[in-house]
């Protein structure tokens, strides 16, 4: 079977907390590596949103548990890969008590770890081609989801203490007021602004209040896509022969 980017087909919180990894694709067939912990359910969950033949191989936990986290963190700077990094560094109650300070997030340098943490997100969300990216509170975690192809996939879990940070970041860089907790607001970002590798989009920012926090939901608007060439309208190539 061809070698593929797990992502594309499995979210890595998916992965992660089910224990399935995409490793190839062939014709209809794609080999899905699962372990002794993979519950039935997490398979029918692929079956009913995959358009393909899953072919299943059993491996063990730790060989399993070291492949979906090799494979994902190939992926450099990507969403999953950050938040275990800021988890496992990050003095949390340090971070909560730093977030009023407004000046201190505009200010900060490139490698905050909270600012990394909004870049991975933004620029996995377009990689994987994502509309809309949700960022939802709960009471024990927080939840981030891409829309991709008209469906919500969980993509990372952080903990609850890095909601608000994550809410405050994305407040400053739509210019929205970040004290402001009880009234929906609209915003929007330029990310180019933001990018450290010039990711030109846009995003529509709309926060709203929730009974655990405050929930995102950004709409991407990818400029390279706003205008397409013939070739990817799905014209035939009869058809494209008359333009």
């Amino acid at each position: 079977m061809a070698a593929v980017s797990p992502a594309r087909y499995v979210p890595y919180g998916f992965a992660r907390t089910h224990q399935v990894l995409v490793t190839g694709v062939s014709g209809d067939a794609v080999e899905v590596w699962i372990g002794d912990r993979t519950p039935r359910q997490a398979l029918a969950e692929l079956s009913r949103t995959l358009p393909l033949r899953l072919v299943t191989v059993h491996k063990p936990e730790a060989e399993l548990a070291a492949a979906i986290s090799r494979a994902y963190s190939q992926q450099e700077g990507s969403a999953a890969s950050v938040v275990d990094e800021v988890e496992s560094d990050l003095d949390l109650s340090r971070l909560l008590q730093d977030i009023p300070k407004i000046e201190d997030l505009l200010e900060a340098e490139d490698d905050a770890p909270i600012i990394r943490m909004i870049n991975a997100l933004l620029t996995q969300a377009s990689r994987d081609g994502a509309s809309d990216i949700h960022i939802e509170p709960f009471e024990s975690t927080s939840l981030v989801r891409f829309r991709i192809d008209g469906t919500l996939r969980d993509v990372v879990r952080p903990r609850r203490e890095l909601h608000a940070a994550l809410v405050s970041r994305i407040k400053i860089m739509a210019q929205l007021d970040i004290v402001e907790r009880r009234m929906p607001q609209d915003g929007r970002i330029v990310f180019k602004k933001f990018s450290p590798k010039g990711l030109d989009i846009d995003l529509r920012v709309a926060t709203a209040p929730m009974n655990h926090g405050e929930k995102v939901v950004m709409r991407i608007l990818d400029k390279r896509k706003a205008v397409l060439p013939l070739t990817e309208l799905g014209f035939s190539p009869r058809h494209l022969k008359r333009y």
